[in-house]
């Protein structure tokens, strides 16, 4: 086979595998019209605590932010050597982000403690007019700032 027959022929294989990957894909997916897919959790998160995403349609019910934040407070335990803020942090950061919202973590001094002490900053969108919290895959899909004022 000639030089100039192989990116004519990677191309073509290109464009049936995409095409059988769309023809196919709909009928992997219980869901295909819904925009959420479940996070998957490590074992550090037992699966009776961990809130699910449930599909009905096209509408997806996402956990809302207090939910993921109290299950995750309940299910473990302070120990400074074993599971500390820090942990607390980053399982919390990573829960939070699997539903889409934006996390992050501060690492400061606190105004009970004399050492340092690491907690989470999450940012929330709210609709002002109707006063309800805006989903974050709904704020991806429908809202495009052009710049925030703080």
């Amino acid at each position: 086979m000639g030089d100039e027959k192989v990116l004519p022929l990677m191309f073509l294989t290109a464009l049936l595998s995409f095409l059988l990957g769309y023809i196919v894909y709909p009928n992997l997916n219980e869901c295909p019209n819904c925009i959420c897919i479940p996070p998957t959790y490590n074992l550090s998160c037992p699966e009776t605590k961990c809130p699910d995403c449930v599909c009905i349609q096209e509408k997806c019910d996402y956990p809302s932010f207090l939910k993921i934040i109290k299950n995750m407070a309940e299910e473990h335990r302070y120990d400074w050597k074993e599971y500390n803020c820090h942990h607390y942090s980053q399982e919390l950061i990573r829960r939070l982000r699997d539903y889409g919202y934006e996390a992050s973590y501060c690492i400061g001094k606190v105004a009970w403690s004399n050492g340092l002490h690491e907690w989470v900053r999450l940012t929330v969108y709210v609709e002002p007019i109707t006063g309800k919290i805006i989903e974050p895959t709904y704020y991806k899909k429908a809202y495009f700032p052009d710049y925030c004022v703080g």
